[in-house]
């Protein structure tokens, strides 16, 4: 979410770890620069998870997953996962 007021670009994020990425991109601050011909546009970043309520309801919904669980799901999107454990007999800790 965006707010913006005179040259101060104000971005609502959900999190610390959207906020840095906001922070840290180049590109975005020059294309702010560039989209509202200001040299000094100034980015504010606010952390308000409230904003994002689909964010919120997704976070309820999530269950947290066991290590074998985990690996299931890694094996399902790459199979040579398996195949890569099996070619070097690791052994997997499932606790």
């Amino acid at each position: 979410m965006f707010e913006i007021a005179q040259t101060t670009i104000k971005v609502i994020v959900p999190n610390e770890r959207i906020r840095d990425l906001f922070v840290q991109e180049k590109d975005f601050s020059d294309l702010m620069n560039d989209t509202f011909k200001e040299e000094h546009l100034l980015l504010n970043t606010k952390i308000d998870l409230e904003r994002f309520p689909a964010l919120i309801e997704a976070m309820k919904t999530v269950k947290p997953m066991t290590a074998q669980e985990k690996y299931v799901e890694m094996v399902k999107k790459n199979p040579n996962l398996d195949k890569l454990r099996a070619a070097f007999d690791l052994k997997l800790d499932m606790n």
